[in-house]
């Protein structure tokens, strides 16, 4: 398996030259690639398992080497209590730049985490999962985060308006309407907050990330 496992890498290196002296976006590609790759050898697990280890342990290589903004205080919880209720539709929210957000067909945490410590990983269980992935000091944490979080934290981080989320929580057909929307998108970024990988909202008038801190 050895040499299936270095045939391999060396055709993810022909297909994807490295593009600087960087080391961690080497993988960028990798989960894509293992999609699409006819696999020479069988690795005991399904591809898309294998897609989604890689997928999770590129985050977790960014999150580490992103540099964070200086002078950007995350958002305290409360905050979101002190946004007037006309101004939540066109709210647009900031994330920390480390942050990423890997949604999974498999469980592949336990795997990794497991390969970390250099012990024999678990066999990854199919199931959507996702995962908040940031760094607290040097450690990167890796947190399991719900579908309907992930959705939502996901196209918030992409830009997307608070009113523009809801509107695609209800199509997605497991929220019966605004207000069940709107909970479940407050849920999410309340947790962000907590978690401190939210640093702003806009429009604002003032600062909000003073309250409550």
């Amino acid at each position: 398996r050895s040499g299936a496992v270095s045939a391999l890498a060396a055709a993810y290196r022909r297909a994807h030259p490295p593009r600087g002296p960087a080391f961690h976006p080497l993988g960028a590609a990798l989960p894509e690639f293992l999609r699409g790759h006819p696999l020479a050898a069988s690795y005991a697990v399904a591809r898309e398992a294998l897609a989604d280890v890689a997928a999770l342990e590129q985050a977790q290589l960014d999150a580490r080497f992103t540099a964070l903004p200086a002078g950007a205080p995350p958002l305290a919880p409360a905050a979101l209590a002190a946004i007037p209720a006309e101004a939540w539709d066109g709210a647009r929210f900031t994330f920390r730049p480390d942050l990423r957000i890997v949604r999974a067909s498999h469980d592949v945490l336990p795997a990794v985490e497991a390969g970390a410590r250099g012990e024999d990983p678990p066999r990854p269980q199919p199931g959507a999962s996702a995962w908040l992935v940031y760094r607290v000091g040097d450690v990167v944490r890796s947190e399991p985060c719900d579908a309907a979080s992930a959705f939502v934290l996901d196209r918030l981080a992409c830009g997307e308006s608070f009113g523009a989320v809801c509107e695609a929580l209800m199509t997605r057909g497991d929220h019966a309407g605004d207000a069940e929307a709107a909970a479940t998108a407050v849920r999410a970024l309340a947790v962000a907050c907590a978690r401190g990988i939210v640093i702003a909202v806009s429009p604002w008038e003032t600062d909000p990330s003073r309250i409550g801190a």
